[in-house]
């Protein structure tokens, strides 16, 4: 009789891109997204298999004002086991050696007003075209 194995958690840093093409031609400079997503299985590999299944998954395509556009999932960037020593709430770690981090911390810890959360980011638009559409127009 087979032992059931425990669930672990872990955590895949996920790689996509926004890729537009107008007439035949891929743009070279791109968008990207890094994604964090979580997630329970009993091994690493089967881990590995479930986040290049969802990031398969999330990719789409549309066009939008004369663009094609593709959100297209690249790979997996890292993945990490969500060991029994973090707490339920963390979802992510790196281990990273810096010169006096507390002594340069002005230069590493951007001001609160500039973290992501607190900027407005309304349909980035570059020399008149959208760079990240709206979910809105998402079709496949």
């Amino acid at each position: 009789m087979k032992t059931e194995e425990k669930k672990r958690r872990y955590a895949a840093l996920m790689f996509f891109q926004f890729r537009t093409v107008k007439s035949g031609s891929s743009d070279r400079r791109r968008v990207c997204e890094e994604r964090i997503i979580l997630f329970e299985t009993d091994s690493p590999r089967k881990a590995l298999k479930l986040a290049n299944k969802r990031g398969k998954e999330e990719e789409f395509s549309y066009t939008d004002e004369g663009l094609k556009v593709f959100f297209e999932f690249i790979g997996i960037k890292d993945l990490i086991e969500l060991g029994v020593s973090l707490d339920q709430d963390e979802v992510w770690w790196r281990l990273v050696e810096k010169v006096n981090p507390m002594e340069n911390r002005d230069k590493l810890i951007p001001r609160e007003d500039q973290l992501r959360v607190f900027k407005v980011n309304s349909n980035w638009r570059r020399r008149g075209r959208r760079l990240v559409p709206g979910k809105s127009k998402r079709r496949t």
